[in-house]
Parts: structure tokens; sequence; C-alpha cells
């Protein structure tokens, strides 16, 4: 990972720290004059394969808001710059974010115009940098570094005012929604924090009356204000700052807040700066004003950085690919050796058993016939159940015919290779009055073709009931007699045996 170089930017010096792993430590402080520039180019000819991130806590900065209509692509791209020139005409350094869209109406979308004003001590600064190849990776402000911490220090409220103090002077940010919507910064004096503490109070009174001549903010809602400092600078800050009707102070443990988020050095003053420092390292995602042309050979790096990961996954893939061949080819001419030597032990096993047996005492064409017999019975016992279901469904289908019982039989026939299934099916017709030979005929067939239906098998009629049996002819007293009797008959599933 390259050496990370952090740049806090004033007026007057510039201080350079090393960071690493939370660690942040004070290397060098350049003085603006001859002197204090021939020594920073030095230092950057020293730190070449570093990158740089720089902190402008003391540049002057512009925020505004534009409502604008909800449009994609190139359309919403040149719709932007179009604002961005006609808010900050010869700005170089600007940028828009969206901060969303409105509920109500046309629901267009809300931007966030920023400009930040380059100063001759900036470009005194950067000049070098820029001469120097450098990978810069950003210009970063306080008030969009402190986008992350207002999703913590909100609790709750859907807007607030966070109040920091840098070496820059005192920062009064507008949060809405957890987004940032409007910036004051303030000359303060950090040696006085009595002083602070009154400019604190007096200026949180007339942010609130601007954000209320600006609609920001309704008339009579408590805005919060969180405040944050060394815990021992509390009561300075308690003593000048009174919670109003509007107003809601709340002081916020910066130490806590900086171990919090990984920073190993603490700051020892209420001076927000070193939180700052190391959120430009760890919140690498928040937006900075560096042009492209500044951050050229920041991306330059980057992008070799991802040839170099890729080709180094590439060929550590492919190690591990043949590694992984060949521990397996070593595995699978183990597993050939055993099982070449398990083959040539059972071909012994075996014949030394066929050894041992007596001399073969049946015919092997006759067990073949015992064997494929046995297993044809074997299928028309599996397939007796889905017949007898089926002619289950033919009993339902025919109201009032009730089963006596069932005979099934296998049929031997000649040169078949399979026996044939047979089954016999005993049922009552129900009685009807005076002997209606029609219905009871008719009744019988329903039930022949409903058993046709469901098996899929011939039926056949074995055995009529007595009063309509076709080759039987009937007395008078065959008719009492059989009127007394419940009509019986016997239907055959299956081919009829053939007549001998």
């Amino acid at each position: 990972m390259p050496q990370q170089r952090l740049l806090a930017i004033d007026e007057a010096t510039l201080t350079a720290y090393a960071w690493r792993s939370g660690l942040l430590s004070d290397e060098r402080k350049f003085s603006a004059d001859a002197a204090g520039l021939v020594d920073w180019t030095d230092y950057l000819r020293l730190n070449r394969r570093a990158v740089f991130s720089v902190f402008a806590s003391g540049a002057e900065e512009s925020l505004l808001t534009e409502d604008i209509p909800y449009t994609r692509g190139a359309d919403r791209s040149a719709l932007i710059e179009r604002k961005l020139a006609q808010r900050f005409p010869g700005h170089a350094w600007k940028f828009a974010l969206s901060v969303g869209r409105n509920p109500t109406g046309r629901r267009d979308e809300t931007i966030l115009l920023a400009a930040l004003h380059r100063s001759p001590a900036m470009e005194r600064w950067l000049a070098p940098l820029q001469g120097a190849q450098a990978r810069l990776a950003g210009i970063y402000t306080a008030p969009f570094l402190a986008e992350r911490l207002a999703a913590e220090l909100a609790t709750g409220e859907s807007r607030f005012v966070l109040v920091t103090l840098l070496h820059g002077g005192l920062k009064q940010l507008y949060f809405e929604r957890k987004r940032l919507r409007f910036q004051r910064g303030l000359a303060a004096d950090a040696a006085a924090m009595g002083s602070v503490a009154a400019l604190c109070a007096d200026e949180s009174t007339k942010l609130l009356h601007y954000l209320l001549g600006q609609r920001l903010i309704e008339p009579g809602a408590a805005l919060p204000v969180v405040v944050l400092l060394q815990p021992r600078d509390f009561p300075v800050f308690q003593a000048a700052c009174h919670d109003s009707a509007q107003l809601r102070y709340r002081f916020a443990d910066l130490p806590a807040l900086a171990t919090k988020h990984g920073l190993r050095s603490l700051p020892r003053d209420s001076l927000g700066d070193s939180l700052f420092l190391h959120l430009m390292v760890s919140q690498s995602s928040a937006a900075q004003y560096a042009p492209p042309g500044l951050r050229r050979f920041y991306r330059l790096r980057q992008v070799q950085s991802l040839l170099a990961a890729g080709t180094a996954t590439i060929v550590l893939a492919g190690l591990a690919s043949v590694g992984r061949d060949l521990i397996e080819l070593e595995r699978l001419g183990g597993e050939q050796e055993l099982l070449t030597a398990s083959l040539a032990s059972a071909r012994s096993d075996q014949q030394a058993a066929q050894a041992k047996l007596p001399a073969k005492a049946f015919d092997p064409v006759a067990l073949r016939a015992v064997v494929e017999r046995i297993e044809a019975l074997r299928r028309e016992e599996v397939s007796l159940p889905d017949e007898l279901q089926r002619i289950s469904q033919a009993f339902e289908q025919s109201e009032g015919i009730e089963l006596e019982r069932i005979d099934w039989r296998l049929d031997e026939q000649r040169g078949a290779a399979t026996p044939a299934s047979r089954i016999d099916i005993h049922a009552r017709l129900p009685r009807v009055a005076g002997n209606d030979t029609a219905t009871q005929v008719a009744k019988l067939n329903g039930f022949a073709a409903a058993l046709r239906r469901s098996t899929g098998a011939p039926v056949s009629t074995v055995s009529w009931p007595a009063a309509i049996d076709p080759e039987r002819t009937l007395g008078h007293n065959d008719l009492e007699r059989i009127a007394a009797d419940q009509p019986r008959f016997i239907l055959r599933l299956g081919p009829n045996p053939p007549r001998s």
C-alpha cells in the first residue's frame, strides 16, 4: 500500500502529516516564503511515491441549492453544467451533488452546487504538486467530510447544525436529513475559547434567523446545535450557549468520536483538524474539488495497481490450479494402484472359490426358463393392486352393483413367453320391481363399459343373472324363485382361455 501524506493548507502555512493505520504524525511545516517553497519542493521529491490528500480548512467555499426538472443521462449533465456556470462563473473547482427529489408537485430534483474559491495561498502550494507529478487523491473540505459524522450526531433529528473549530476558523454546517445543505466559515482564535464560545452563541442565533428567512425551517421548530469539543471545554461553552425557545445546544466529545472512527492519534484540544484529516483517508468517497488535471497521476497509479493486482490474481489462480491438478493426479495414481491390487486379489479369490464348487448338476437353459417365469409372476403380482384400484373405480361409477368376490389366476397359454392374467368379478345386481329385465341388462352393460374404461382390458360375461340369461329358457316356477333372489353375475377381465 502506498504511503499516505495528508496536507493541511491555510493562508500562512502548509503542514504535512504522515498517516498509517489510523496513526497521524506531524512531519513538516512549511512557511509561505521562498525558503518554505524550496523545502516544500524538496519534500515532494523525497516522497514522490506517496499519495497526497489536501485538507483546505481555511478556504472560502460557497454552497447553493437548486431545483431542476428530473432528467437523466446527457440532458441532466448538460443542465447541471449550465447551472454551475451560471452560479459560479470563472470557478474551476466546482461540482454538484444530488440531495433528493421533492415529495410533492413535479417532484423536481434538488441539487447542491458547491464551489471552492482559488486563493493565491492554495495556488502557491498546489503548483509544485502538479510540477512534481505527485499523486493527488483530492482536495477536501470539512463540510463534505462531516457528512459521515452527521448520521451519528443527528440522533433522530431531521435537521441540525454542526459547529466545529478548525485552524482555519469556526465552521457552521447545516444538515437536513443527514445531507449537507448550508455552511458558514467564521474567523476565530482557538487560543481564546471564551471568545469562541461567545461567537458560537451569537452566530447560532444569526444562523437561526437566516434559516427562518429562507424558510428552511418552520417558525417555532426547535433547531439542535451540536458542538464538537474536548470535554474540558464543555463548561466554557455551556456558560455562553444557552438554550432558547428554538435553539437546543448539545456538546459532542471530540476524542470519543475520533476513537470511534479509528483515529489513534487523539486530538489534545478542541480543534477538529486531526479528525477531518483522518476522514480524508478512511472516507475516500467523500466529495472533493480537485479537477481531473490535478488527479491525473493518482488515476494512473490506480490503473497500474488494478493491472498489477489483476495480473497477480491471474498468476496465483494459475498456480493454484496447477497445484490442485498435481495433487489430484497424485491421488488418482495412488487410487489406481490400490484398485489394481484389489482386482488381482478378487480374481484370485474367485478362481479359488470356483475350484471348490461341485460339478454343475442342472441344465442352465432350464434354470433360465424358471427364473424368467418367476420374474413374470412377480411382474403380474406387482400389477395386481393397480388392477384392483381400477376395478374399484368402475364400482364407484355403477350405482347399486355389489361386489361378492374377485378370483385372480394366471393361465398358461401355449406359445406365450409369460402366463396371462385373468380376473373374474363376482357381483350382484340390485333387485328391480317386477323383474324389469331391460333395467338389469342396462346396469350390467353399464358396469361392463365402466370396467373397460378404467382398466383398458377386454371384458366378457362368464355368467348372466338367471332372469336375463340369453341361453336359458325360464318357466313360471323359475320366475318365482328368481324374483326372491338377488341377481348374480360374473364378468371376466382379460382374454378368455382358448377352447380345447
